[in-house]
């Protein structure tokens, strides 16, 4: 196949619903990376078929440019791309990890490995996404040597309640919720955003009122919450990481930004535009990566971040 290869990424999550791009694909194999063209992000309410459109028209492309669409998620959306668009769709990633007794993460060690890697400087990518995810990749890393594995709580809690917060957070709270036994629990581990939503909101807000703390402060301790599980992840690790790079919705919340780079210093902290990709684009990229990975037929996959049996080809590819 002639490089650069046209390929849309979308992630899909139940409460933030989908982030998409279009990327060229240079590369085949081991080597594949992506060059952003364009990207963007869609509620949960609104169709898959219109993100899609949407791509499309961004990048000024036709349908029969797009060599396949890569999907990845907590969704069945390739039936609607395949009904809708006549398009070639790679999906299923997650349940092909599962298969070989994975968690359904560890996917995405492998292009968070190509996105971060570096000789001389270790890095770890933080998702802000439904749950909260972080990829360790150590200075000169081998592949098999990244860990991929959700933190805990993301947007999926927040979001459940109103934007204002204070700049103090209650301390005495913050205790009791770092408390979970999740927290606890080393990698490689996952879990999913109903484990932090619904009925732990509500004891969280019967948490709060026992402290007679108010929502803003709440949402506060909240934030401040997820970033201290940025700070207890990485003080598990056995280096250092030069640079947290921030990517997902929840990068473009300031203050919660702002709470992870004041845990992380002297560490730098910065957005997925340094690795040459928008908050937005950084999980749509992994999606394209894993399906270009797939049409090579190369097992683009770390096993033990995810706790697999071995290395598979994940994913399938579906013909229209």
């Amino acid at each position: 196949m002639a490089d650069p290869r046209t390929i849309i990424g979308m992630f899909r999550e139940p409460f933030g619903g989908c982030e998409a791009g279009l990327f060229d694909i240079l590369g085949h194999g081991e080597d594949v990376r992506p060059k952003l063209r364009c990207a963007l992000a869609a509620p949960a309410s609104e169709p898959i078929g219109a993100v899609y459109r949407r791509v499309l028209t961004a990048g000024g492309v036709k349908p029969t440019d797009v060599l396949v669409v890569g999907v990845a998620g907590q969704d069945e959306t390739w039936e609607h791309l395949l009904k809708a668009f006549a398009r070639p769709v790679s999906c299923d990633f997650d349940l092909a990890e599962r298969v070989m007794g994975g968690n359904g993460f560890g996917i995405f060690a492998w292009p968070d490995w190509r996105l971060l890697h570096h000789e001389r400087w270790s890095r770890v990518l933080v998702h802000l996404g439904d749950v909260a995810s972080m990829s360790v990749v150590g200075s000169a890393a081998a592949a098999c040597e990244v860990q991929s594995f959700h933190l805990g709580p993301g947007m999926a809690m927040l979001e459940q309640f109103g934007p204002e917060a204070e700049d103090s957070f209650h301390a005495a709270l913050l205790n009791e919720l770092s408390a979970h036994p999740y927290f606890r629990v080393e990698p490689p581990k996952s879990t999913n955003p109903y484990e932090w939503a619904g009925r732990y909101v509500e004891r969280l807000r019967l948490m709060a009122e026992k402290h007679n703390c108010d929502e803003c402060r709440l949402v506060a301790t909240l934030e401040e919450l997820v970033a201290w599980s940025v700070e207890n992840a990485v003080g598990r690790l056995t280096e250092r990481p030069h640079d947290v790079i921030l990517c997902g919705r929840g990068a473009e919340r300031e203050r919660l930004a702002a709470r992870i780079r004041r845990r992380m210093c002297p560490s730098g902290t910065v957005g997925s535009e340094k690795i040459g990709l928008s908050v937005r684009a950084v999980r749509p990229a992994a999606a394209a990566m894993l399906a270009a990975a797939r049409l090579d037929g190369y097992p683009a996959h770390v096993p033990s971040a995810g706790g697999a049996d071995s290395a598979v080809c994940l994913g399938r590819y579906v013909k229209p």
